[in-house]
């Protein structure tokens, strides 16, 4: 898996956050202290932005994209 930053915070049921076209995981910021008093909040940088790497395999889809945020959701056991 090519590595993917996230951040994680608050305690409670799970909500992701995704950013938009040239943006990272840090629009989410005001959104996300707020939302992390009643729910756990997680926000990533979409590969090639942010913190995460541009993936190895050239092109890649949404899917792929799709498939590497399932992976980290499934690491932290999450539904």
């Amino acid at each position: 898996m090519d590595r993917l930053f996230y951040s994680d915070s608050g305690k409670g049921r799970p909500i992701v956050l995704l950013h938009g076209f040239l943006e990272t995981h840090v629009i989410w910021r005001d959104f996300s202290e707020n939302l992390a008093k009643d729910y756990r909040v997680l926000t990533f940088d979409l590969p090639g932005f942010g913190q995460s790497a541009l993936p190895e395999k050239i092109p890649f889809t949404l899917n792929d994209v799709a498939d590497q945020i399932n992976e980290v959701l499934v690491k932290l056991a999450l539904k």
